[in-house]
C-alpha cells in the first residue's frame, strides 16, 4: 500500500492556479476533461437553456507512471447534494489514485461544482440568504444554501429532474469509456463508483438498473448513503434550508415526482431509473432482492454520528449488506468538520468563523479523522482488490 497523503497541498495549489492545463506533483497527475451533456431536457423548462450546466469540465487524476499504458478500470466519485467545489473529494480522489493505481474522476450532477453559473457565488448567495430569512420560520439559510434552497423552493421537481440529466450523463461518460475515447483508458474498461450522499443514491441507481448490463462487472462504495426518505435530513446550511428541505420532502413523501414526464421525453427513458428511485427511498418490494444478486459489489460505509443520512436508516435500507462504520465529522465534511453543526450563519459569531477557518483548509485531512481516513481507503482499496481487477 502506497502512504497515505493528508494534505496534497503541491497538487492542489497547482491545479487551482493552472487554469485547466495538466498539472502533477510527481505522483499523481490532475487534467480538467470537457464535457457536453445532451440530456437539458429533461429539465425545468427555466433551467433548460443554463450553458454552464450543459457544457462543463470535469476533474480527471491519474498516476504519473510514463511506462504503464491505459488502464481497463476507472473509478467514478459522485458527489453530495449541493457541492460547490472539488476541494473536500481532492484528497479522496489523489489518495485512490496512488492505492488503486487506476485514473480517478470527479464528475459533477446537474448544477453542481462546475455546473454553476455565477448566481452561485458566495456574495450574491449572501445577499439571496438575506431574502431567505425573511421568510417565517425559515432557518439554516446561508450563503452557501440560498441558491439551491430558493431554487428547490419554487421546483422541487429540479431534485427529481436533475437526477435524470445525471444518470444520463453518467451512462454517456461511461460509453465513451467503454469505447476507448477517454484519455487513459482502454476499450471495454470497467467503470467503478465511490458514491457520497445524494450521490451514492445515482450509482446505487446506475447499478441497480443496470442499462444494457454496463455496469455488470461495476463495484460501488457507498458513503452516508441510500437511507429510505425517513432516514434523511436535508435541511442544513450547507445543504438547503427549513423551507425548501420541507418543500422537497414533502414533494417526495408524496411520490409527485412518479407524475412527471418532460415534454419531449419519452416515458421510457424516464421508468426504469424512476423505479429504482422510488425502491431506494421506499424500501420497495424488489430492493432486497435485487440487492442480494448485486451484494458482492457493494461496500458500504456510514457514520454512526450522521444527522443527514442515518447510519441505523443505512444499514435498514440495505440489508442484508453488512454497514462499516466510521467515526467521523459531520455529514457535510466528514473528514474535516467536527460536529455539532451549527444552526445558524453569522460572520459575528466565533463558531461561524472558525467553520469558515476550517472550510478553507477543506482539500486536507483534519487531524482528528486520520486514522479513520485511511481506513476509509484502505477499506476501498482491499475491497477493488487489484490483483482481480487489474
Amino acid at each position: 500500500m502506497a502512504e497515505i497523503v493528508f494534505e496534497p497541498d503541491e497538487l492542489y495549489k497547482a491545479y487551482n492556479t493552472s487554469k485547466g492545463a495538466p498539472v502533477d506533483d510527481g505522483r499523481c497527475r490532475v487534467r480538467t476533461m470537457s464535457f457536453t451533456s445532451r440530456w437539458s431536457g429533461f429539465l425545468w423548462p427555466a433551467d433548460g437553456d443554463i450553458e454552464e450546466n450543459q457544457i462543463f469540465n470535469y476533474l480527471m487524476m491519474e498516476p504519473v507512471e510514463p511506462s504503464v499504458e491505459a488502464r481497463s478500470d476507472i473509478l467514478v466519485i459522485t458527489h453530495g447534494l449541493n457541492e460547490g467545489s472539488y476541494a473536500k473529494l481532492f484528497p479522496w480522489a489523489y489518495n485512490l489514485v496512488l492505492q488503486l493505481h487506476m485514473p480517478v474522476l470527479i464528475f459533477p450532477m446537474a448544477f453542481h461544482i462546475t455546473r454553476r453559473s455565477g448566481d452561485w457565488g458566495f456574495s450574491p448567495q449572501g445577499r439571496l440568504a438575506i431574502t431567505r430569512r425573511l421568510i417565517k420560520d425559515n432557518n439554516k439559510t446561508s450563503p452557501f444554501n440560498a441558491q439551491i434552497s430558493a431554487r428547490l423552493s419554487r421546483a422541487p421537481e429540479r431534485f427529481y429532474l436533475g437526477g435524470l440529466q445525471s444518470y444520463y450523463d453518467v451512462i454517456d461518460l461511461t460509453d465513451q469509456i467503454r469505447a476507448g475515447a477517454h484519455p487513459g483508458c482502454r476499450p471495454d474498461t470497467r467503470v467503478h463508483f465511490l458514491g457520497y450522499s445524494a450521490g451514492g443514491y445515482l450509482a446505487m441507481n446506475l447499478l441497480l438498473s443496470n442499462p444494457e448490463g454496463r455496469f455488470s462487472e461495476s463495484r460501488v462504495t457507498l458513503l452516508a448513503s441510500c437511507a429510505s426518505l425517513d432516514g434523511m435530513q436535508p435541511k442544513s446550511i450547507f445543504i438547503m434550508d427549513v423551507e425548501a428541505g420541507n418543500r422537497l420532502m414533502t414533494f417526495l413523501h408524496n411520490r409527485h415526482y412518479t407524475n412527471i414526464i418532460p415534454e419531449g421525453m419519452a416515458e421510457k427513458l424516464i421508468e426504469i431509473p424512476r423505479h429504482w428511485m422510488t425502491e431506494i427511498f421506499f424500501h420497495g418490494p424488489s430492493l432486497t432482492s435485487r440487492l442480494e444478486t448485486v451484494k458482492d459489489q457493494l461496500l458500504i460505509m456510514a457514520n454512526p454520528i450522521d444527522r443527514v443520512i442515518r447510519a441505523d436508516a443505512v444499514a435498514s435500507n440495505l440489508h442484508p449488506i453488512p454497514v462499516l462504520h466510521l467515526d467521523l465529522g459531520v455529514h457535510e465534511f466528514p473528514f474535516n468538520m467536527p460536529g455539532p453543526l451549527i444552526e445558524a450563519y453569522d460572520r459575528r459569531q466565533d463558531e461561524t468563523r472558525t467553520m469558515l477557518s476550517r472550510i478553507r483548509k477543506g482539500h486536507r485531512i483534519a487531524p482528528a479523522y486520520r486514522s479513520e481516513f485511511v481506513k476509509f481507503i484502505h477499506s476501498i482499496s482491499t475491497f477493488m482488490d487489484a490483483k482481480q481487477i487489474h
